[in-house]
């Protein structure tokens, strides 16, 4: 499950197949997100949180460089600023993010079970998250990228639709 903890009104909690970047975790409370690398402590990304709200580590971690890739290891590095959703559809056969800029970016549902599992009204409730960049179903308990779908690759437990039906 993508939520980790609840805690004083704060859910910690993990995109569905977030790769590329080193471990972290984000934290939502009303229009407030926080990304934070877990290495370290460090504030990878904040929208909303005011200083004193944030008790972590001062230290800015914007380094996602070589010290926390493996070697041979690339990252794929996309401008987060392309990566606004500003509206989705869920088909019965597809999940499409439209962009800000106009672009969609589309992925089998089969990609996401949870998503796929619930109810046409349950795909309806989605939300933008404040930093722009992902979607969230808070009923269903899933957090999806921009990022995850241009990446591509289904969700761990995903089964395909023809291996489903044997």
């Amino acid at each position: 499950m993508p939520t980790l903890l609840f805690w004083k009104g704060h859910r910690f909690f993990f995109y569905s197949k977030e790769i590329g970047e080193p471990p972290h975790v984000h934290v939502l409370k009303d229009a407030k997100q926080l990304k934070v690398w877990l290495r370290d402590l460090g504030v990878a990304r904040n929208a909303g949180f005011a200083d004193h709200e944030v008790m972590l580590s001062s230290r800015s971690s914007r380094n996602t460089g070589s010290s926390s890739r493996r070697r041979g290891m690339t990252i794929l590095e996309i401008d987060e600023g392309q990566l606004q959703v500003a509206n989705v559809e869920v088909t019965a056969e597809s999940l499409i993010f439209g962009m800000a800029d106009g672009r969609r970016i589309e992925a089998p549902l089969w990609w996401y079970p949870r998503l796929q599992a619930a109810s046409p009204h349950q795909r309806a409730a989605w939300s933008t998250l404040p930093f722009g960049d992902a979607v969230g179903w808070e009923e269903i308990d899933e957090y999806i990228s921009a990022k995850a779908l241009i990446i591509g690759g289904a969700a761990p437990g995903a089964v395909p639709p023809a291996q489903a039906a044997e």
